[in-house]
């Protein structure tokens, strides 16, 4: 398409931008030592959306993903076998050094690039990997934007196959990317003496209008809880601000060793749950139900909490290591389109033969799921 001719070339003035891999020619230099970019994936979630059947909840917006506006879309291009519910494209396998390509065809912004982000590979099938690329307007970043692709290929060969990918592709980007409102002036709206941090976004339905803004994304520390705010790089109006909460204390957490856990800390007691409340944990003390229990079974049930500086023996390793497992997992399946809203977990000790379920009923807005046991522990543990 001659108008996306630069797609996948870097800005000049944008040096953070991909450089390609003069072997295979790919697009995207990945990182050489990758050991810690692997995250688990909890199979009880997989267990979620499978099993029960569990849709995305799609965007409204109309600039988000406007190639599925027409009917034809994957008629026209061979290289796409499907599209499924979750707007996951599975692809007659293709290799990598044709993504350009492809990508081409979704008819994106002049002016829009991507970076690569990070590669988590499957630990129980070293032929399968992930990798997620960053989209960029102009040299910008653009917030919530890029797809993931799965690869297949034998011991991770950097030109493997792709056969599907999970894009957010925001189009229609309209936008002064020059800044009127600068350094000094953010100083003062804040009223702080400097920035922890400052980077130059492209917004997407922060004001929940569905428009796009060039925003200064900035950190700083005001009444001593550090803060991230949005400020619109034109006009100086502060679009949205929270408080960014670090991790609290440690907690054993099984194979994963002592993690310091994202946990809330509230009047000098930390309870065992996320501070937006979007992960909880419940502790049904190792009860093993014979069968399925009901949601409202759970709301008496006490969320574990302790006023120690670490936890200790307030409840199992088993609903640590579950608790930081999803913590984990959770913004993984935001960037394939999965988002679970709310997710309640408990830990079943008190049977070998009951491994991990979820409650029928459960939704991507409120999931409740069951960690059992699998030959002696906790199958939080197992991972993809």
């Amino acid at each position: 398409v001659q108008t996306c001719s630069n797609l996948f070339k870097p800005v000049q003035t944008c040096s953070i931008l991909f450089k390609p891999v003069q072997t295979c020619s790919i697009l995207f230099k990945p990182v050489q030592t990758c050991s810690n970019l692997f995250k688990p994936v909890l199979v009880t979630l997989l267990l979620l959306y499978s099993t029960f059947s569990i849709i995305a909840q799609s965007s409204s917006c109309p600039n988000l993903n406007t190639f599925l506006n027409s009917s034809s879309f994957s008629e026209d291009i061979p290289e796409i076998h499907r599209i499924t519910e979750y707007k996951w494209i599975y692809l007659n396998p293709i290799k990598e050094d044709k993504l350009e390509e492809f990508v081409h065809k979704f008819n994106l912004d002049l002016g829009t690039t991507f970076q690569f982000s990070h590669e988590t590979r499957s630990r129980l099938d070293t032929s399968e990997f992930y990798r997620t690329y960053q989209q960029y307007y102009k040299g910008i970043e653009v917030e919530g934007g890029g797809f993931t692709a799965g690869y297949i290929g034998t011991g991770g060969n950097p030109c493997a196959s792709i056969t599907m990918i999970a894009p957010t592709f925001l189009s229609n980007i309209q936008l002064n990317t020059n800044p009127i409102f600068l350094h000094s002036d953010i100083i003062n709206l804040l009223g702080v003496q400097d920035l922890k941090r400052k980077d130059l976004v492209i917004s997407h339905n922060l004001s929940e209008n569905c428009q796009f803004n060039v925003a200064w994304r900035v950190e700083y520390l005001k009444d001593k809880v550090l803060r991230r705010a949005w400020i619109d790089a034109n006009s100086g109006q502060k679009l949205y601000e929270v408080e960014i909460i670090s991790p609290t204390i440690n907690a054993p957490a099984g194979i994963y060793g002592t993690k310091n856990l994202k946990d809330f800390t509230e009047n000098g007691k930390t309870f065992l749950k996320s501070p937006d409340e979007s992960i909880i944990i419940k502790d049904f003390k190792g009860d093993c139900p014979d069968s399925p229990v009901d949601n409202k079974q759970w709301d008496n049930v006490s969320i574990p909490e302790t006023d120690k500086s670490v936890w200790t023996t307030e409840t199992t390793e088993a609903l640590y290591q579950i608790f930081y497992v999803t913590s984990e997992v959770k913004p993984l399946f935001k960037t394939l389109n999965i988002d679970f809203k709310k997710i309640t977990l408990m830990s079943c000790t008190g049977a070998e033969t009951v491994t991990s379920s979820a409650l029928e009923g459960s939704t991507l807005d409120n999931a409740f799921i069951q960690i059992g046991q699998l030959n002696g522990n906790s199958s939080a543990f197992l991972i993809l």
